[in-house]
């Protein structure tokens, strides 16, 4: 079986990180994106783990597999980042990042998984993770990432509607599609 690239998709609070770091624990390499913001110290986020911390020039240098503008900050996967893995990873990435991808790597060397979550869950998640009301509101002003994702033209490999309360089943949902075995009992 040759590497694959699990791209995830969803909009604020449908649990991308959380399913990321799951498929990290049981045997999906991460990609270290680049970044134009500053590290989170509230996060404990360290250059070189969390994101390759860069300055708006050394962000134009590298080669990018995609990239977005969040807040006038810059991300992107570099095509070296994607080089560097030889196992399959998880990378978690917009609906444009979803396209520039499949352009740029080949549909068949990717597993998209859309996490299409109602609004009042994905609302509820970020407050169960702390996030304030006004901060909640202002995240999902003018977020609509399902219709962009389709407005694409894209098909998710996987389309997840519902929040899994057994991660176990995303996994499941990933073997099937690959038609491989994957070890699990780690997380258990």
């Amino acid at each position: 079986m040759s590497k694959k690239t699990i791209v995830l998709t969803g909009g604020s609070g449908s649990g991308k990180s959380f399913y990321e770091k799951f498929l990290n624990v049981n045997g999906f390499e991460k990609f270290i994106s680049h970044t134009t913001r500053e590290a989170r110290v509230k996060d404990n986020e360290k250059d070189g783990f969390d994101y390759y911390f860069v300055t708006k020039e050394e962000f134009k240098n590298v080669e990018m597999l995609e990239t977005t503008i969040v807040k006038d900050n810059f991300y992107g996967l570099s095509l070296n980042e994607y080089l560097s893995k030889e196992g399959n990873c998880v990378v978690v990435v917009d609906p444009n990042g979803t396209k520039q991808l499949i352009d740029k790597v080949g549909k068949e060397n990717l597993v998209t998984i859309l996490l299409d979550i109602d609004l009042e869950e994905r609302k509820q998640n970020m407050l169960d993770r702390g996030d304030t009301i006004e901060a909640i509101e202002k995240r999902l002003l003018n977020e609509d990432f399902v219709n962009d994702y389709y407005n694409l033209g894209l098909k998710p490999d996987i389309l997840i509607q519902e929040r899994l309360d057994v991660p176990k089943i995303l996994l499941d949902k990933i073997n099937d599609f690959l038609n491989i075995k994957i070890d699990i009992e780690r997380w258990f």
